[in-house]
Parts: structure tokens; sequence; C-alpha cells
């Protein structure tokens, strides 16, 4: 927890001088290949930039905060789903596990991704670990851009609004860490954060298992009515 504390600290750093732009960037950068934890940093950063849920334009500045966290997740995702049609899946595979994407996990991707198509990206796209990568098998299988990118933009709001949310629910914790930059001496504002940030991780957790539910409910509508299950939308079609 010591080490997220710090990395949160550094996100923070960086929030406080490009402020929305920011905070479009970090997103981007965790919707891409690049591992930034954004479920543990948009909570923080949407507190940073609403305040007090009775301030002034509170409502305004947060659906400013969840705007630039959607535009910024699908920016990431574009650029994950250009990087796989631009050099094609040979060099995906060769490439892929230096960034934590082996051949066969970029395999089960795909198989996803040709079976479940626009359906499959939008619940992937919700799930951690998951989210980050789901742009290459679509990209590499040729799924429709503007499909794609409607599938994206629908799961990255929903996503944004959930977490920003609960940063503003556990305000007073959020503060506690936004005052102190990340560090924190006192040990009753440490255990409180601490159990802020677990607090997130379990709701991180239940959002797995919602998505892992709505995902045997598909399967189980695929399995009693095969031929009217949706194909993967490509270029082409």
């Amino acid at each position: 927890m010591g080490e997220s504390l710090q990395l949160v600290s550094g996100y923070l750093v960086f929030l406080n001088q490009f402020h929305l732009v920011g905070l479009a960037l970090l997103m981007a950068a965790s919707c891409s290949l690049i591992p930034i934890p954004g479920e543990i940093i948009l909570a923080p950063m949407a507190v940073n930039f609403v305040g007090a849920l009775d301030a002034p334009q509170a409502g305004l500045r947060f659906i400013l905060v969840v705007l630039a966290s959607t535009l910024g997740s699908y920016l990431g995702a574009v650029v994950t789903y250009g990087i796989a049609r631009l050099i094609g899946r040979p060099l995906v595979v060769r490439f892929g596990k230096y960034v934590f994407i082996p051949e066969s996990k970029l395999k089960l991707a795909e198989a996803w991704v040709t079976h479940y198509g626009a359906t499959g990206v939008f619940f992937a796209r919700l799930l951690p670990l998951v989210r980050h990568i789901i742009g290459l098998p679509a990209g590499i299988v040729g799924m429709r851009f503007k499909v794609y990118s409607l599938m994206i933009l629908t799961a990255s709001f929903i996503w944004s609004v959930l977490f920003a949310g609960l940063g503003l629910v556990m305000q007073k914790e959020m503060l506690l860490l936004l005052k102190n930059h990340g560090t924190i001496t006192n040990p009753a504002e440490k255990q409180a954060i601490e159990q802020a940030f677990t607090r997130l991780s379990l709701v991180t957790v239940a959002v797995v298992v919602v998505m892992i539910l709505l995902y045997m409910v598909v399967l189980r509508v695929k399995h009693r009515h095969p031929a009217h299950a949706p194909m993967p939308q490509v270029e082409g079609e």
C-alpha cells in the first residue's frame, strides 16, 4: 500500500501541473499499453477538481472530469488499436512480451473479439488488467473503427462515472491524500487512506464479478440462439 500511495503522489503532482489535460493524458496512458492503475488514481483526481459536493459548479466540474477521463481513455484505446492495424499481428506477437502481452494471451483476446465482436469489446473494456489491451485484437481482426469507437466510448464513460463518483463518496479520505500530496505520516490518516483504497479495490473486484456474470449471460444467450449471435464487425463488411 505504501508503494501505491507513492505512485499516486507522483500522479497528483503531474495532475496539479497539467490539470484536466494531465488527467486525460494519464487516462490515455492507463488505457494503452502503459500499466498505470487508473482505478486508484481517478478517485483523488476527481476530488481535486470537484472539491466539496456543495461547492459552486461542482456538477459542472464533475462532468468535466468524466469527459476528460473518457476522452483520454478513448485516445489510449485508439492508439492501441492503431498500433495493431499499422504493424500487424507478427510484430505484435514479436514485441508484445515486452509489455506483458505474450502470444498466448493475445490468442485468447483474438478469439474473444472474433467470437463476440462489439459486445466482447464493451465488456472487456470494463475489466481491470484486460481493458488496456483489447484494442490489439480488435485492430488485428479488423473490427470497424466506428463500432470499436462506440463501444470504447460507452464503456469508458461508465467506468469514469463509477470511479470518479467513488472518489467523491470517499471525499474525506481523498482530501487527506491531496493535502499530504500522497505522503501520509499520521497513523490515523494513513489508516483512513488505506481503508479508502481497500474499498476502491473491493469495488473493482465487484465490477469484475458483475462483468463475469454478464459474460455468462451472454454465453447462455449465444448458446441458445447461435444463429442470432452478433458477428464481429470488420472492415469491408
